[in-house]
């Protein structure tokens, strides 16, 4: 069995994001800036007593991961929620292009790829769910 390819969480939250619909993954991006915009901007007292120490260091610790949060997770976000919007409207137009054809074997003349993707998107509009596994590869099919 292949290994599993090592990736980032980042790049992990973007295939995520790509998943969803891109409107979804926009609205996720506002929210999820605003929400750790809030912890980067509050106040951390430093006077605190002895007893009180690791939770200062706790909610300094927050603060800097909002920090960065507030501008990595939505910029993954939206990275997945363009993937998604160009992927979509690349299915939507390869069903659109097949319809219009005039040559009888169109659909032979699209690599498998494409091919693919013009199949689920069909199912989708027939009411259908669709899970894209994207293999390997071409599975050589029959000619």
């Amino acid at each position: 069995m292949p290994r599993r390819k090592s990736t980032s969480p980042f790049d992990d939250l973007v295939v995520v994001a790509a998943k969803l619909p891109w409107w979804l993954s926009v609205i996720l991006a506002a929210v999820t800036y605003a929400v750790l915009h809030r912890f980067a901007t509050a106040g951390v007292s430093t006077n605190v007593a002895m007893a009180q120490v690791g939770q200062m260091v706790v909610h300094q610790m927050i603060k800097v991961l909002a920090t960065f949060g507030q501008y990595l997770i939505p910029l993954a976000l939206l990275a997945g929620a363009a993937a998604s919007y160009f992927g979509r409207r690349k299915r939507v137009r390869l069903v659109h292009d097949a319809a219009q054809t005039q040559f009888p074997d169109a659909l032979r003349n699209i690599n498998w790829r494409d091919f693919e993707l013009l199949v689920g998107e069909v199912f989708r509009m027939r009411g259908f769910v669709v899970t894209e596994a994207g293999g390997g590869g071409a599975d050589g099919g029959s000619t």
